[in-house]
């Protein structure tokens, strides 16, 4: 890890203030364009190129940041590894949200089926998914030979509770337009959201709720943006009455958004410890007692 560096001009709590800010605003004008839907629609839906602009800002920049955290450890330190690999995760998310934004800009239609969004958001599921493993292994070095066999156990409960999961909703009657793979797929997204953001959890118990934890939190917001699209897909709007769809649009939109945000703010802030110590005003300096009277 590279040593403390001078601070910079601008004292990293006034860009973090700064940054908040500028996502709290950004997450409000998302918030009231996804439920007023106040824009023209023609020859573009602006609505949906709105929220898919700043999703694909979001993300972009929670991968830079991710670059900027990775590149504070050397290559052969085990840290590099794990950072290295959740920004790749990262990236391949931001690949999908910027085919998403050419689909919005060209107002071609959404693909039929799996697609190459598909594709590259699985990978990033799968990217994360190494990372938390490796994360792992650095805190329990106990038990080597167990962990692989757990991470292949991890997975294929994931795909098996998928499975469960689109058999019982096409025996309810939703995503029957679609070929069952289709509906697996939709079924996957929110499955992975939340087994990773219960291992981040998890993480962040091992942590004492320290800051190496907190990038992973924004998977739990993943994960209920996912359910809620997942749901959409599946045609489950059809049974639902407008209002409550409002509500799961905002839900959808601001969720997902504000997942980049709670990882991009988080990565900056890491960055910012490790390259400037204490002297970042980021960290708490332990307290020390008074000594006792003589």
């Amino acid at each position: 890890m590279n040593h403390p560096e001078p601070l910079p001009r601008i004292e990293p709590k006034k860009v973090l203030w700064f940054i908040g800010i500028c996502s709290v605003a950004a997450a409000s004008f998302l918030a009231w364009v996804s439920t007023t839907q106040p824009l023209p629609v023609e020859p573009i839906d602006w609505n949906y190129l709105v929220s898919s602009t700043l999703s694909l800002l979001a993300s972009v920049g929670a991968a830079v940041a991710g670059i900027m955290v990775t590149r504070q450890f050397k290559t052969d330190e085990n840290p590099h590894r794990v950072w290295l690999i959740f920004t790749l995760g990262l990236w391949c998310w931001a690949l999908g949200q910027g085919i998403v934004f050419l689909i919005d800009v060209t107002a071609m239609p959404y693909p039929d089926g799996n697609s190459i969004i598909d594709l590259v958001w699985i990978m990033g599921y799968v990217f994360l998914g190494l990372s938390l493993y490796h994360q792992f292994a650095l805190l329990y070095t106990h038990g080597k030979e167990k962990r692989i066999p757990l991470y292949i156990f991890l997975l294929i409960a994931g795909l098996l509770i998928s499975g469960v999961l689109t058999s019982v909703a096409r025996h309810a009657g939703l995503g029957l337009e679609s070929v069952w793979i289709v509906t697996f797929v939709a079924m996957l997204y929110p499955v992975f959201d939340l087994t990773e953001g219960i291992a981040a959890i998890w993480l962040s118990l091992l942590f004492g709720r320290g800051h190496w934890s907190r990038p992973w939190w924004g998977m739990i917001l993943f994960a209920i943006a996912d359910g809620v699209d997942s749901f959409y897909w599946l045609g489950g709007y059809a049974y639902i009455p407008a209002m409550v769809q409002n509500v799961f649009n905002f839900i959808s939109a601001t969720f997902s958004f504000g997942g980049y945000l709670v990882i991009g703010f988080t990565l900056l802030m890491n960055y910012y410890i490790l390259c400037y110590g204490h002297a970042s005003g980021l960290l708490k300096l332990p307290k020390i007692s008074a000594p006792p009277p003589q």
